[in-house]
Protein backbone atom coordinates (compact mmCIF):
# COMPACT_ATOMS: atom_id res chain seq x y z
CA UNK A 1 0.00 0.00 0.00
CA UNK A 2 1.36 3.37 -1.00
CA UNK A 3 1.33 6.18 1.49
CA UNK A 4 1.57 9.84 0.72
CA UNK A 5 3.87 11.85 2.93
CA UNK A 6 4.02 15.63 3.14
CA UNK A 7 6.94 17.70 4.34
CA UNK A 8 6.83 21.30 5.42
CA UNK A 9 9.76 23.64 5.84
CA UNK A 10 10.44 27.34 6.05
CA UNK A 11 13.08 28.97 3.93
CA UNK A 12 14.82 32.12 5.06
CA UNK A 13 15.96 34.76 2.63
CA UNK A 14 19.72 34.79 2.29
CA UNK A 15 21.26 38.22 2.62
CA UNK A 16 25.01 38.47 1.89
CA UNK A 17 25.17 41.64 3.96
CA UNK A 18 24.42 39.66 7.12
CA UNK A 19 27.86 38.06 7.01
CA UNK A 20 29.55 41.45 6.66
CA UNK A 21 27.50 42.85 9.54
CA UNK A 22 28.33 39.91 11.79
CA UNK A 23 32.04 40.14 11.01
CA UNK A 24 32.11 43.87 11.79
CA UNK A 25 30.12 43.27 14.97
CA UNK A 26 32.57 40.66 16.23
CA UNK A 27 35.51 42.99 15.58
CA UNK A 28 33.83 45.82 17.46
CA UNK A 29 33.03 43.51 20.39
CA UNK A 30 36.73 42.69 20.71
CA UNK A 31 37.69 46.38 20.55
CA UNK A 32 35.21 47.46 23.21
CA UNK A 33 36.08 44.53 25.51
CA UNK A 34 39.84 45.13 25.35
CA UNK A 35 39.68 48.91 25.77
CA UNK A 36 37.09 48.77 28.54
CA UNK A 37 39.08 46.12 30.40
CA UNK A 38 42.30 48.13 30.09
CA UNK A 39 40.55 51.32 31.20
CA UNK A 40 38.93 49.58 34.15
CA UNK A 41 42.22 48.11 35.33
CA UNK A 42 44.07 51.42 35.01
CA UNK A 43 41.27 53.33 36.77
CA UNK A 44 41.26 50.79 39.61
CA UNK A 45 45.01 51.19 40.15
CA UNK A 46 44.72 54.98 39.85
CA UNK A 47 41.71 55.12 42.21
CA UNK A 48 40.04 57.52 39.76
CA UNK A 49 36.96 56.11 38.00
CA UNK A 50 36.24 59.25 35.95
CA UNK A 51 37.96 57.84 32.88
CA UNK A 52 35.92 54.62 33.03
CA UNK A 53 32.64 56.55 33.19
CA UNK A 54 33.72 58.57 30.16
CA UNK A 55 34.70 55.39 28.30
CA UNK A 56 31.34 53.74 28.98
CA UNK A 57 29.47 56.89 27.98
CA UNK A 58 31.37 57.12 24.69
CA UNK A 59 30.71 53.49 23.81
CA UNK A 60 27.04 53.86 24.69
CA UNK A 61 26.59 56.96 22.49
CA UNK A 62 28.13 55.22 19.49
CA UNK A 63 26.43 51.87 20.02
CA UNK A 64 22.93 53.34 19.67
CA UNK A 65 23.56 54.92 16.25
CA UNK A 66 21.99 51.90 14.40
CA UNK A 67 18.69 52.73 16.15
CA UNK A 68 18.30 55.63 13.72
CA UNK A 69 16.52 55.32 10.39
CA UNK A 70 19.80 56.03 8.60
CA UNK A 71 20.60 53.50 5.85
CA UNK A 72 24.06 52.69 7.18
CA UNK A 73 26.32 50.25 5.40
CA UNK A 74 26.37 46.70 6.80
CA UNK A 75 29.87 47.28 8.13
CA UNK A 76 28.94 50.41 10.07
CA UNK A 77 25.71 48.89 11.38
CA UNK A 78 27.56 45.85 12.71
CA UNK A 79 30.45 47.95 14.00
CA UNK A 80 28.32 50.29 16.11
CA UNK A 81 26.07 47.54 17.41
CA UNK A 82 29.06 45.42 18.40
CA UNK A 83 30.30 48.18 20.70
CA UNK A 84 27.33 47.70 23.02
CA UNK A 85 28.73 46.13 26.19
CA UNK A 86 25.29 45.88 27.84
CA UNK A 87 24.27 43.15 25.38
CA UNK A 88 26.74 40.81 27.08
CA UNK A 89 24.91 41.05 30.41
CA UNK A 90 22.39 38.16 30.70
CA UNK A 91 18.76 39.24 30.76
CA UNK A 92 17.03 36.70 32.99
CA UNK A 93 13.72 38.55 32.67
CA UNK A 94 13.41 37.38 29.07
CA UNK A 95 12.44 33.96 30.44
CA UNK A 96 9.57 35.34 32.52
CA UNK A 97 7.24 35.95 29.58
CA UNK A 98 6.91 35.34 25.86
CA UNK A 99 8.28 38.42 24.10
CA UNK A 100 6.70 37.40 20.78
CA UNK A 101 3.27 38.04 22.29
CA UNK A 102 4.13 41.71 22.76
CA UNK A 103 5.93 42.60 19.54
CA UNK A 104 7.71 45.92 19.20
CA UNK A 105 5.99 48.07 16.53
CA UNK A 106 9.02 50.35 16.14
CA UNK A 107 10.84 48.87 13.15
CA UNK A 108 14.38 50.17 13.68
CA UNK A 109 14.59 49.36 17.39
CA UNK A 110 13.18 45.90 16.67
CA UNK A 111 15.89 45.36 14.05
CA UNK A 112 18.44 46.50 16.61
CA UNK A 113 17.34 43.82 19.07
CA UNK A 114 14.40 45.19 21.08
CA UNK A 115 11.95 42.55 19.93
CA UNK A 116 9.33 43.36 22.56
CA UNK A 117 7.80 46.69 23.50
CA UNK A 118 7.66 45.78 27.21
CA UNK A 119 9.74 48.01 29.46
CA UNK A 120 10.40 45.08 31.79
CA UNK A 121 12.23 43.19 29.04
CA UNK A 122 13.97 46.09 27.30
CA UNK A 123 15.36 47.42 30.59
CA UNK A 124 15.95 43.91 31.93
CA UNK A 125 19.75 44.10 31.94
CA UNK A 126 19.72 47.36 33.89
CA UNK A 127 17.24 45.86 36.34
CA UNK A 128 19.55 42.86 36.82
CA UNK A 129 22.53 45.11 37.55
CA UNK A 130 20.42 47.14 40.00
CA UNK A 131 19.34 43.91 41.72
CA UNK A 132 23.00 42.91 41.96
CA UNK A 133 23.83 46.20 43.69
CA UNK A 134 20.99 45.68 46.17
CA UNK A 135 22.17 42.16 46.95
CA UNK A 136 25.79 43.29 47.38
CA UNK A 137 24.79 45.98 49.90
CA UNK A 138 24.14 43.63 52.87
CA UNK A 139 27.11 41.51 51.79
CA UNK A 140 29.44 44.51 52.02
CA UNK A 141 27.86 45.46 55.35
CA UNK A 142 28.51 41.98 56.74
CA UNK A 143 32.11 41.86 55.49
CA UNK A 144 32.76 45.34 56.94
CA UNK A 145 32.49 43.74 60.41
CA UNK A 146 35.60 41.64 59.70
CA UNK A 147 38.51 43.40 61.46
CA UNK A 148 41.07 43.38 58.62
CA UNK A 149 38.42 44.49 56.08
CA UNK A 150 36.72 47.08 58.25
CA UNK A 151 38.69 50.15 57.19
CA UNK A 152 38.36 49.42 53.48
CA UNK A 153 34.73 48.31 53.33
CA UNK A 154 33.42 50.96 55.73
CA UNK A 155 34.34 53.60 53.15
CA UNK A 156 32.68 51.57 50.41
CA UNK A 157 29.59 51.08 52.59
CA UNK A 158 29.15 54.85 52.89
CA UNK A 159 29.01 55.07 49.10
CA UNK A 160 25.97 52.80 49.02
CA UNK A 161 23.85 55.47 50.68
CA UNK A 162 23.70 57.66 47.59
CA UNK A 163 26.72 57.70 45.30
CA UNK A 164 26.67 54.15 43.92
CA UNK A 165 22.97 54.25 43.04
CA UNK A 166 23.20 57.77 41.61
CA UNK A 167 26.14 56.70 39.44
CA UNK A 168 24.23 53.62 38.31
CA UNK A 169 21.25 55.79 37.37
CA UNK A 170 23.42 58.21 35.38
CA UNK A 171 25.15 55.37 33.53
CA UNK A 172 21.82 53.65 32.79
CA UNK A 173 20.05 56.86 31.81
CA UNK A 174 20.31 56.38 28.04
CA UNK A 175 19.28 52.71 28.19
CA UNK A 176 16.26 53.51 30.34
CA UNK A 177 15.24 56.45 28.15
CA UNK A 178 15.26 54.32 25.00
CA UNK A 179 13.29 51.56 26.76
CA UNK A 180 10.71 54.02 28.10
CA UNK A 181 10.12 55.70 24.74
CA UNK A 182 9.74 52.33 23.02
CA UNK A 183 7.12 51.45 25.62
CA UNK A 184 5.03 54.62 25.42
CA UNK A 185 5.09 54.66 21.61
CA UNK A 186 2.60 51.80 21.45
CA UNK A 187 -0.77 51.60 23.17
CA UNK A 188 -0.92 48.60 25.51
CA UNK A 189 -3.21 45.63 25.25
CA UNK A 190 -5.99 45.38 27.81
CA UNK A 191 -4.04 42.91 29.90
CA UNK A 192 -2.34 43.26 33.25
CA UNK A 193 1.28 42.82 32.10
CA UNK A 194 1.24 45.30 29.18
CA UNK A 195 -0.81 47.82 31.18
CA UNK A 196 1.61 47.69 34.12
CA UNK A 197 4.57 48.13 31.77
CA UNK A 198 2.88 51.07 30.05
CA UNK A 199 2.21 52.79 33.38
CA UNK A 200 5.81 52.14 34.44
CA UNK A 201 6.99 53.56 31.10
CA UNK A 202 5.01 56.76 31.65
CA UNK A 203 6.34 57.16 35.18
CA UNK A 204 9.88 56.40 34.02
CA UNK A 205 9.63 58.96 31.23
CA UNK A 206 8.47 61.59 33.73
CA UNK A 207 11.37 60.75 36.08
CA UNK A 208 13.94 60.88 33.28
CA UNK A 209 12.55 64.19 32.00
CA UNK A 210 12.82 65.74 35.47
CA UNK A 211 16.38 64.54 36.09
CA UNK A 212 18.29 67.38 34.31
CA UNK A 213 16.13 70.00 36.03
CA UNK A 214 16.59 68.30 39.40
CA UNK A 215 20.40 68.32 39.01
CA UNK A 216 20.36 72.02 38.12
CA UNK A 217 18.26 72.93 41.17
CA UNK A 218 20.32 70.68 43.42
CA UNK A 219 23.62 72.32 42.49
CA UNK A 220 22.36 75.81 41.74
CA UNK A 221 23.35 77.07 45.20
CA UNK A 222 25.81 75.75 47.79
CA UNK A 223 26.99 72.63 45.95
CA UNK A 224 29.51 72.01 48.73
CA UNK A 225 26.62 70.99 51.01
CA UNK A 226 25.42 68.19 48.71
CA UNK A 227 26.52 65.30 50.92
CA UNK A 228 25.98 61.96 49.23
CA UNK A 229 25.93 63.44 45.70
CA UNK A 230 29.67 63.91 45.33
CA UNK A 231 29.78 61.43 42.43
CA UNK A 232 28.26 64.18 40.26
CA UNK A 233 30.91 66.73 41.27
CA UNK A 234 34.16 64.95 42.17
CA UNK A 235 35.63 64.91 38.68
CA UNK A 236 34.86 68.58 37.97
CA UNK A 237 36.61 71.81 38.94
CA UNK A 238 33.33 73.45 39.95
CA UNK A 239 34.84 75.77 42.58
CA UNK A 240 36.84 77.72 39.99
CA UNK A 241 34.36 77.14 37.15
CA UNK A 242 30.80 77.34 38.51
CA UNK A 243 29.26 76.16 35.23
CA UNK A 244 31.09 72.82 35.63
CA UNK A 245 28.62 71.70 38.33
CA UNK A 246 25.90 71.50 35.66
CA UNK A 247 27.89 69.14 33.40
CA UNK A 248 25.80 66.09 34.24
CA UNK A 249 22.59 68.06 33.83
CA UNK A 250 23.56 68.86 30.23
CA UNK A 251 24.83 65.31 29.80
CA UNK A 252 21.44 63.89 30.81
CA UNK A 253 19.58 66.47 28.71
CA UNK A 254 21.61 65.54 25.63
CA UNK A 255 20.84 61.85 26.08
CA UNK A 256 17.17 62.49 26.73
CA UNK A 257 16.81 64.33 23.42
CA UNK A 258 18.93 61.71 21.64
CA UNK A 259 16.52 59.01 22.83
CA UNK A 260 13.55 61.10 21.70
CA UNK A 261 15.17 61.63 18.32
CA UNK A 262 16.07 57.97 17.80
CA UNK A 263 12.62 56.63 18.66
CA UNK A 264 10.15 59.40 17.81
CA UNK A 265 11.77 60.93 14.71
CA UNK A 266 12.24 57.72 12.71
CA UNK A 267 9.83 58.92 10.00
CA UNK A 268 11.89 62.08 9.49
CA UNK A 269 15.44 60.83 8.81
CA UNK A 270 16.95 64.20 7.87
CA UNK A 271 15.45 65.92 10.90
CA UNK A 272 16.66 63.04 13.04
CA UNK A 273 20.19 63.11 11.66
CA UNK A 274 20.57 66.90 11.95
CA UNK A 275 19.10 66.87 15.48
CA UNK A 276 21.59 64.24 16.61
CA UNK A 277 24.46 66.20 15.11
CA UNK A 278 23.35 69.47 16.78
CA UNK A 279 23.06 67.74 20.15
CA UNK A 280 26.58 66.34 19.81
CA UNK A 281 27.90 69.76 18.75
CA UNK A 282 26.24 71.58 21.65
CA UNK A 283 27.71 69.26 24.26
CA UNK A 284 31.13 69.35 22.56
CA UNK A 285 31.15 73.17 22.69
CA UNK A 286 30.28 73.10 26.39
CA UNK A 287 33.14 70.68 27.16
CA UNK A 288 35.69 72.68 25.15
CA UNK A 289 34.62 76.16 26.32
CA UNK A 290 33.90 75.48 30.01
CA UNK A 291 36.67 72.88 30.49
CA UNK A 292 34.90 71.38 33.50
CA UNK A 293 37.30 68.56 34.43
CA UNK A 294 39.91 68.90 37.17
CA UNK A 295 42.42 66.58 35.54
CA UNK A 296 44.16 67.97 32.47
CA UNK A 297 44.49 64.56 30.79
CA UNK A 298 40.79 63.80 31.31
CA UNK A 299 39.90 67.22 29.91
CA UNK A 300 42.06 66.78 26.81
CA UNK A 301 40.61 63.31 26.26
CA UNK A 302 37.07 64.69 26.58
CA UNK A 303 37.82 67.43 24.03
CA UNK A 304 39.07 64.91 21.48
CA UNK A 305 36.38 62.27 22.02
CA UNK A 306 33.44 64.68 22.01
CA UNK A 307 34.77 66.28 18.83
CA UNK A 308 35.13 62.81 17.30
CA UNK A 309 31.55 61.89 18.23
CA UNK A 310 30.29 65.06 16.59
CA UNK A 311 32.18 64.15 13.42
CA UNK A 312 30.65 60.66 13.47
CA UNK A 313 27.08 61.91 13.95
CA UNK A 314 27.62 64.47 11.20
CA UNK A 315 29.37 62.07 8.82
CA UNK A 316 26.60 59.46 8.81
CA UNK A 317 24.18 62.06 7.41
CA UNK A 318 25.91 61.33 4.10
CA UNK A 319 24.12 57.97 3.91
CA UNK A 320 20.68 59.61 4.02
CA UNK A 321 20.94 60.90 0.45
CA UNK A 322 20.80 58.72 -2.67
CA UNK A 323 21.89 61.11 -5.44
CA UNK A 324 25.63 61.06 -4.79
CA UNK A 325 26.86 57.74 -3.36
CA UNK A 326 30.17 57.33 -5.14
CA UNK A 327 32.20 57.77 -1.94
CA UNK A 328 30.47 55.19 0.26
CA UNK A 329 33.66 53.25 0.89
CA UNK A 330 35.69 56.34 1.78
CA UNK A 331 33.06 57.77 4.14
CA UNK A 332 32.52 54.35 5.74
CA UNK A 333 36.25 53.90 6.39
CA UNK A 334 36.60 57.44 7.76
CA UNK A 335 33.70 57.01 10.19
CA UNK A 336 34.95 53.61 11.33
CA UNK A 337 38.48 54.90 11.90
CA UNK A 338 37.20 57.94 13.80
CA UNK A 339 35.01 55.70 15.94
CA UNK A 340 37.87 53.34 16.77
CA UNK A 341 40.17 56.32 17.34
CA UNK A 342 37.74 57.81 19.86
CA UNK A 343 37.68 54.61 21.89
CA UNK A 344 41.46 54.15 21.77
CA UNK A 345 42.04 57.79 22.81
CA UNK A 346 39.61 57.35 25.67
CA UNK A 347 41.50 54.26 26.81
CA UNK A 348 44.90 55.94 26.46
CA UNK A 349 43.65 58.86 28.53
CA UNK A 350 42.92 56.55 31.47
CA UNK A 351 46.25 54.73 31.10
CA UNK A 352 48.18 58.01 30.86
CA UNK A 353 46.51 59.19 34.05
CA UNK A 354 47.90 56.13 35.82
CA UNK A 355 51.35 56.59 34.27
CA UNK A 356 51.40 60.24 35.35
CA UNK A 357 50.51 59.31 38.92
CA UNK A 358 53.17 56.59 39.05
CA UNK A 359 55.79 58.97 37.64
CA UNK A 360 54.94 61.55 40.28
CA UNK A 361 55.26 58.96 43.04
CA UNK A 362 58.54 57.52 41.75
CA UNK A 363 60.28 60.85 41.13
CA UNK A 364 59.16 62.30 44.45
CA UNK A 365 57.66 65.45 42.99
CA UNK A 366 55.28 65.78 45.91
CA UNK A 367 56.61 68.91 47.57
CA UNK A 368 56.69 68.99 51.35
CA UNK A 369 56.71 72.42 52.95
CA UNK A 370 59.53 72.61 55.55
CA UNK A 371 58.60 73.53 59.11
CA UNK A 372 60.12 76.84 60.17
CA UNK A 373 60.71 78.30 63.60
CA UNK A 374 58.10 81.00 63.78
CA UNK A 375 58.57 81.93 67.43
CA UNK A 376 60.14 85.31 66.75
CA UNK A 377 57.60 86.12 64.05
CA UNK A 378 54.70 85.16 66.33
CA UNK A 379 56.08 87.35 69.11
CA UNK A 380 56.35 90.27 66.71
CA UNK A 381 52.76 89.67 65.58
CA UNK A 382 51.54 89.75 69.19
CA UNK A 383 53.33 93.06 69.80
CA UNK A 384 51.89 94.56 66.62
CA UNK A 385 48.38 93.45 67.52
CA UNK A 386 48.80 94.83 71.02
CA UNK A 387 49.88 98.20 69.62
CA UNK A 388 47.00 98.13 67.17
CA UNK A 389 44.35 97.85 69.87
CA UNK A 390 45.76 100.53 72.19
CA UNK A 391 43.63 103.65 72.25
CA UNK A 392 45.63 106.76 71.35
CA UNK A 393 43.50 108.85 73.70
CA UNK A 394 44.46 106.77 76.72
CA UNK A 395 47.89 105.54 75.94
CA UNK A 396 50.71 108.07 76.01
CA UNK A 397 54.43 107.65 75.88
CA UNK A 398 55.95 108.27 79.32
CA UNK A 399 57.57 111.68 79.55
CA UNK A 400 61.24 111.80 80.53
CA UNK A 401 61.92 112.32 84.24
CA UNK A 402 63.50 115.68 85.03
CA UNK A 403 66.08 115.72 87.76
Amino acid sequence: MLESLSFETQLERFDPADGITKQAQEGAETTSSVTTGASGGAALLNANPAGVWAMLNTIQDLSYIPLSSNALTPTLRGHFKGLNIADRVPNVLEYTCDSSSYSNPHYYSKEYGFESNLLLLNAGRNIMVFAGLLVSWPVVWGLSKVPFLESLLTKLLKQFKYNIFIRFFIQSYFDLAVACFIQICSLPQLERLPMNNFIAGCLGTALLSCTPVAIIFKFRTRPESTEGFSTLLDEFDWKKKPAARFTYALFALKRLFLAISLILLSNYPYVQGITNSILALAYTCFIIVVRPYKNGIVQLTANLTETGKFLVFTGIIYFLQVDWRTEDGTIESAIKYISDGIIVIQCLGVVLGLVSKLYTCLTGNNQVTPVQDLTEENNQTVVEESDHYRSPAIYQEPSPVKI
